[in-house]
């Protein structure tokens, strides 16, 4: 199978890149800049402008389907709301076309947890409303809109899978993203520094990222024909303090070091949480199997973080 992956220069879409090819699928990966950006070898990089059709059509022309990731992080986000969130939904709408016009029958759009809402809590399915006015969560959101508001139905296949915080070790050192919180943890646990958290009651929901890599690649290659939105996450919820202290307790296991924790602020106490429940039910159900568990991709994750130290 022949992929695209817009955006996967950075550190989901390399993971991702990685697995594909290991899977034998042929990968091509479109970035607007090329220069340094390392990947694995035996991916074929196409540098494009979003905003030169036929440099598109040239580059998806005979693949099977496109991983559509490309867009502005949340830290560029808050910088650049307006520009966010009109790429995001223009690029979108570019795809949409280009996969129709080249009869490319699939596209996957990689989207998040955080459109529902900035502190999560109670039920989560996928008929939740998106009411996260984050400026991240709303171009992801205006990109899920270019998709859901599309008349062509399945033409091409639309799936938008919202990926809960994923955190692992990057496929290259260049690609180490720090700012996820459980890879931060992870980090400063290895060098026996301090970690500042906000609100430690607030509930977060994780999943390695090389468990949402799987998910990507389980649509990629089931025949079912399913259009809409999926939850990807794990089938467990967390406080920060919670996952805090987990990350202090398996560091002093595995590396013997010692994760200080600082928390800055809480929650007052008739605003917090009282649960979570980031619902993958409609992901079991259409045949995904979970394959990895937290303290042994945590345990993982902290042996990178301990050798780059």
């Amino acid at each position: 199978m022949k992929v695209v992956i817009t955006g996967g220069c950075g550190y989901f879409g390399s993971n991702l890149a990685s697995l594909l090819l290991s899977r034998n699928y042929k990968v091509k990966v479109l970035t607007r800049n090329k220069k340094d950006k390392k990947i694995p070898e035996n991916i074929i990089i196409e540098e494009i402008s979003w905003k030169d059709e036929e440099s598109l059509i040239n580059s998806m022309q005979g693949y099977d389907a496109v991983v559509h990731m490309a867009g502005m992080n949340a830290s560029d986000s808050m910088k650049f709301p307006s520009k966010s969130i009109k790429f995001k939904r223009e690029s979108t709408r570019s795809i949409l076309k280009i996969c129709k016009k080249l009869s490319i029958p699939k596209i996957i759009f990689i989207s998040s947890i955080h459109v529902y809402k900035n502190n999560l809590e109670g039920f989560i399915s996928e008929t939740s409303p998106r009411e996260n006015k984050n400026p991240y969560a709303k171009s992801l959101s205006a990109g899920e809109d270019a998709i859901l508001f599309n008349r062509e139905e399945n033409n091409p296949q639309k799936i938008i899978l919202r990926c809960s915080n994923g955190y692992g070790p990057p496929v290259f050192n260049s690609k180490e993203c720090w700012n996820l919180l459980l890879n931060q943890a992870c980090l400063k646990a290895t060098q026996n520094l301090t970690i500042d958290i906000m609100n430690p009651n607030s509930l977060r929901n994780f999943i390695p990222i090389k468990e949402s890599c799987r998910a990507i690649e389980f649509f990629l290659r089931q025949n079912k024909v399913y259009s809409g939105v999926v939850n990807v996450g794990s089938e467990e919820t967390f406080t920060v303090s919670q996952i805090m202290d987990f990350v202090k307790e398996r560091a002093s296991l595995i590396v013997s070091k010692n994760l200080e924790i600082n928390i800055l602020s809480k929650i007052p106490e008739k605003k917090k949480p009282t649960n979570l429940f980031f619902s993958t039910n409609l992901l079991k159900d259409l045949g995904f199997k979970f394959k990895y568990d937290h303290k042994t991709e945590i345990d993982n994750l902290l042996r990178y973080c301990e050798k780059r130290t």
